[in-house]
């Protein structure tokens, strides 16, 4: 293993013991009822797991955390709206969108295609609720990508 991939690593490493640091962080502040400091704290979790998402190296173990890190945004944090630059589902979907349209390899494309009808089913929900046009454009554009990728990365039985 290279010094690069192994200082690649070990960033990756430090990036996930601070967001799963960031959790507990933020678990506690809600058993403490402490609602604003939870929705920072959820907030900043999903930074980190944005942060990596955008890396080069990305793993299953990243998208399930960017996939958790919206969840818990979603039930702890006030919904995004259409003007909010860092809408952490839109943002999330189009790095998901990215790598599902990439040549890595098969499997994680796979998971990175789940992990976005995820997201989808959650700006659904908001769409619903709030009528958010950039949620109701994350869910068109996620059944777009899953009419292209499906039967290449997901396994029929």
């Amino acid at each position: 293993m290279g010094l690069l991939t192994q200082t690649s690593q070990i960033d990756a490493r430090a990036l996930i013991n601070e967001y799963d640091l960031t959790n507990l962080k933020a678990h506690s502040a809600f058993m403490q009822g402490q609602e604003s400091a939870t929705s920072e704290l959820y907030l900043q979790a999903f930074e980190l797991s944005f942060r990596l998402l955008s890396r080069h190296d990305v793993t299953t173990e990243t998208l399930r955390l960017s996939v958790n890190a919206c969840l818990n945004c979603f039930d702890f944090c006030p919904p995004p709206n259409d003007n909010d630059e860092r809408h952490y589902l839109a943002l999330t979907a189009h790095k998901l969108d990215r790598i599902v349209s990439s040549h890595l390899p098969r499997d994680l494309r796979s998971c990175a295609l789940t992990a976005y009808a995820e997201i989808a089913r959650l700006c659904y929900q908001l769409a619903q609720k709030e009528a958010a046009v950039t949620s109701q454009k994350v869910v068109e554009q996620c059944q777009d990508c899953w009419e292209r990728y499906c039967s290449e990365l997901i396994p029929s039985h």
